[in-house]
């Protein structure tokens, strides 16, 4: 009698394992009847509305914030302010320079100010109407030209001119293959922010037990465990008495691969409530919180040989950061150092600049820091292809890789599928047959994804 087939292969050892199997989705079925719970889906009986009071300034410096009024109203159950967490936070460590709640100065339109927990929206509302906040205007920068302007006030004081950070390589000598090139061409690329706009807006809940100090945190996260170590640091407790629980995640796309702000002012104010919060956020705040992709602006340059074969590339690359740190240390190195991830380019220069600007803070989005920057390539590749009257597809095959290999930046590449992945796609489009046949306004083009960062590859040498 012949066994029953399944997605699960048994190995001759009995295990049974997934390789080259098809494979249900595990969470499949309760997300598509609707089954599955998100943070905002919870139940939570009896717990306070929580709502967060945001800056109406892109900067300014603080010089009052006066809640008495609100704390006094009935139904509001906790009014917490920057007064609540002392200690910055960050996803990377040496560039945590945001707090939970504003300190001192506001840095965007939407910082967050105050937070209050109270019985109901209405009252929720009400409170954070109360709130008096008393401002000193300061100079905004929306771009990187102003903020790096010699007069322009730092955003944080250990960054003068509001550089995050300045990255500058050069593997192999790019002015000898540029003399080397038949065409030299340069072009700027401007780029614009772009924000992940996942399904599910954010949401925490936060349950404070007051009897044994311990608090249960759920939340949208992609990252758990840096949400558990962050709560940890701001709230000054022993991590073993902080649980943080994932439930489904309706996308992040990057957006939730660092603590957002709004996860530990939900914890906060749990704690001064002493008592269970739930904090949902709406679209435009999700918007604030931001992470997405940055503004970008790319001069690309490259050299040619007649026959289509990469000798140079010099790329520089401006990235409006935002307000506070994030990813941006990682998200400007990338942007660079991922230029050697596709091609082999005999010379590869890259200056980066990430700057600080008075608007929402950048981070992680997909293909982290590399879309940008392989956006600019392939589009100045496409150019000069036609300038030379060269095929595209052509023009690729020319500068592949040969996996395994180490590329001058010592990314360790040991797979390799894009010869196939080119071949498979110009059979499939009839590139040969349908290029430049299909009418006006009509057409076929190609270019090669951003590579990203795997377990074998590693920018940071």
């Amino acid at each position: 009698m012949n066994a029953p087939q399944s997605g699960l292969q048994a190995s001759r050892t009995g295990v049974a394992h997934g390789v080259g199997a098809r494979l249900p989705l595990i969470d499949g079925v309760d997300k598509v009847t609707g089954a599955a719970r998100y943070t905002a889906d919870l139940p939570a009986a009896g717990a306070f509305v929580g709502r967060i009071l945001r800056s109406r300034w892109a900067h300014a410096e603080l010089l009052e914030v006066d809640v008495t009024a609100a704390r006094a109203l009935p139904g509001v159950q906790a009014v917490i302010t920057g007064e609540a967490c002392d200690m910055p936070f960050g996803v990377i460590p040496i560039a945590q320079n945001e707090f939970p709640l504003a300190r001192g100065r506001v840095r965007y339109y939407g910082d967050p100010i105050a937070a209050v927990a109270a019985v109901d929206d209405a009252t929720a509302d009400a409170a954070l109407a109360a709130i008096r906040v008393r401002v000193r205007e300061l100079p905004a920068y929306f771009t990187p030209t102003a903020a790096r302007a010699p007069d322009a006030i730092p955003l944080h004081d250990n960054k003068p001119g509001n550089i995050e950070r300045e990255v500058h390589d050069e593997f192999g000598d790019a002015e000898a293959g540029f003399s080397a090139a038949d065409l030299v061409r340069e072009e700027t690329y401007d780029c614009a922010e772009v924000h992940h706009a996942m399904m599910e807006p954010n949401a925490a809940l936060a349950a404070w037990d007051a009897e044994r100090g311990h608090l249960t945190l759920h939340s949208v996260t992609q990252v758990p465990y840096y949400v558990h170590l962050t709560l940890a640091r701001c709230m000054r407790m022993d991590p073993a008495h902080i649980r943080v629980i994932k439930p489904f995640v309706g996308g992040g796309f990057g957006h939730r691969t660092e603590t957002l702000n709004f996860e530990v002012i939900c914890a906060l104010l749990a704690r001064a409530a002493r008592g269970t919060v739930r904090l949902l956020q709406t679209r435009e705040e999700c918007f604030l919180a931001h992470r997405g992709r940055p503004q970008t602006q790319i001069r690309m340059k490259l050299g040619l040989t007649r026959d289509g074969r990469v000798t140079a590339c010099h790329a520089e690359v401006v990235q409006r950061g935002g307000a506070y740190g994030g990813y941006g240390l990682v998200t400007i190195l990338y942007a660079g150092a991922m230029l050697n991830g596709l091609y082999d380019i005999p010379a590869v220069k890259y200056d980066g600049y990430r700057v600080y600007t008075n608007t929402p803070a950048c981070g992680a989005m997909r293909g982290h820091g590399t879309v940008n920057t392989r956006f600019a390539f392939e589009s100045l590749l496409d150019t000069m292809a036609a300038e030379l009257e060269l095929d595209p597809i052509t023009v690729r095959r020319r500068n592949l890789l040969k996996a395994p290999t180490d590329t001058i930046n010592g990314l360790k590449v040991l797979s390799y599928g894009l010869p196939q992945c080119l071949d498979r796609v110009e059979e499939a489009s009839g590139w040969r047959t349908r290029r430049g046949k299909l009418g006006k306004g009509r057409g076929l083009g190609m270019a090669f994804p951003p590579s990203r960062c795997t377990g074998t590859a590693n920018p940071m040498r």
